[in-house]
């Protein structure tokens, strides 16, 4: 990993690298823990893509940040026939995010929108 001045335009050190999910919280919903086998990551790279999973479903996007805005442009989504709720609303959250916060020391992440709220842990 680079340091922030190497980082493209755009790019923050602290959302940089693999995040899983620990919990997603819809608007006005409780939050909804995920178990730790249930692998849903997603994986912020220097370059500016963001790669995320949940299960077989695959998220791909080209991601901006700004002071706590987070800007991603969807380049393709694979989405398994019968894909479990939870994958769904993973998915769909992460696209429609629009702010970003990380702890200090970077141990977990949150990724809001005005429909919900996605926290990850490294």
């Amino acid at each position: 990993m680079g340091r922030t001045s190497d980082l493209p335009v755009g790019v923050a050190s602290k959302l940089l690298g693999p995040w899983e999910l620990e919990s997603l919280q819809e608007r006005g919903g409780p939050p909804v823990l995920v178990s730790d086998s249930a692998r849903v990551t997603a994986d912020f790279r220097p370059d500016g893509r963001l790669q995320a999973r949940a299960g077989y479903n695959q998220y791909n996007a080209i991601y901006r940040v700004d002071d706590g805005a987070l800007t991603l442009a969807t380049r393709s989504t694979l989405m398994s026939r019968g894909a479990p709720p939870l994958d769904l609303k993973y998915i769909t959250l992460l696209e429609i995010a629009t702010r970003w916060r990380s702890t200090v020391e970077g141990a977990s992440l949150e990724l809001r929108s005005d429909a919900g709220t996605l926290r990850f842990r490294r």
